[in-house]
């Protein structure tokens, strides 16, 4: 539903500074998620929770079970926080892609 969307929204902003919101990234490695994080609604699309739908320099789309959540801030384990499209020049994601594979973050 929605509402679960709504709260992924939400905990990301409750949860900054600490403890942070979290997932992996496609090789394991730790992501944090910084707001803002914006709540879209599904594009018509059915791809599985966690995947890369685009990344480009005004955030990256991951598909939730309920829609589409647009992160513009990220860090990367052992790096500063950082927006999309520097993240995306150090390390690109691509459409298909999927978080949250080596962690419990969905």
């Amino acid at each position: 539903t929605e509402g679960l969307l709504n709260h992924i929204e939400v905990a990301i902003r409750a949860f900054d500074p600490w403890p942070g919101t979290n997932t992996t990234l496609p090789d394991g490695s730790l992501l944090k998620i910084f707001p803002p994080a914006e709540a879209l609604e599904s594009s018509g699309g059915c791809a599985p929770p966690g995947s890369i739908l685009s990344a480009g320099p005004g955030g990256i789309l991951i598909a939730c079970k309920s829609g589409t959540l647009r992160v513009s801030q990220l860090q990367a384990e052992g790096r500063k926080r950082m927006d999309a499209a520097a993240f995306l020049a150090g390390r690109p994601l691509h459409a298909g892609d999927k978080l949250g594979q080596g962690g419990d973050a969905e």
